[in-house]
């Protein structure tokens, strides 16, 4: 019991250079698997950035956390809510940029199970 109790004063006292040492390790492997995967298996990691684009963009427009309880267009003022449409207008095109990378995954995936 003793010794248990030593051991778990030298993890409290380190507990910082611990995480950061573990944090640095997986870092550096997340970016070691990024680079092998980026170029080997392109159309994943492109439907995963098309998928998690989407799903950011669920979250800020359709979950409306932003806005709180307000209507969405209730109290629009015309000058100063004008970037709203310039704002909507970049996130369609980066939307139908996410949804034709999702879709090339899923003819991707049908062509290798029927034709594969």
């Amino acid at each position: 019991m003793r010794l248990l109790d030593k051991f778990k004063g030298l993890i409290v006292g380190y507990r910082y250079r611990i995480f950061l040492v573990v944090e640095i390790v997986m870092v550096a492997i997340g970016a070691y698997v990024a680079y092998v995967t980026v170029y080997g298996y392109e159309i994943i990691v492109r439907a995963v950035l098309g998928l998690t684009v989407l799903y950011l963009l669920y979250r800020e427009y359709v979950l409306l956390k932003t806005m709180g309880n307000k209507s969405f267009g209730v109290k629009f003022e015309f000058p100063k809510d004008i970037k709203y449409f310039v704002i909507d207008f970049f996130v369609v095109i980066v939307m139908i940029w996410a949804g034709v990378q999702v879709l090339d995954l899923i003819r991707y995936l049908i062509y290798i199970f029927t034709n594969g």
